[in-house]
């Protein structure tokens, strides 16, 4: 499988959660940096889970911050 195999897989399930109403359709486009600082489009809808790293830098409003984990 390729990575572009599982960006097509991935896309039909979000297509399908979307047609279920279990993501929103009002998606919006994030630029996200993976952790090889490569930097890839995330799209992000209403009812989307979210999986984090335990500390996260993100950039909210131009402005830079570390987003702290809670769970174990």
């Amino acid at each position: 499988m390729t990575n572009q195999d599982a960006a097509d897989i991935s896309q039909a399930i979000r297509e399908r959660l979307k047609a279920r109403g279990e993501i929103g359709d009002d998606e919006k486009l994030y630029k996200a940096v993976d952790q090889l600082g490569e930097t890839y489009d995330l799209w992000i809808a209403t009812g989307d889970k979210l999986r984090l790293y335990r500390r996260t830098w993100a950039t909210i409003d131009g402005k830079g911050s570390l987003l702290n984990s809670t769970e174990n």
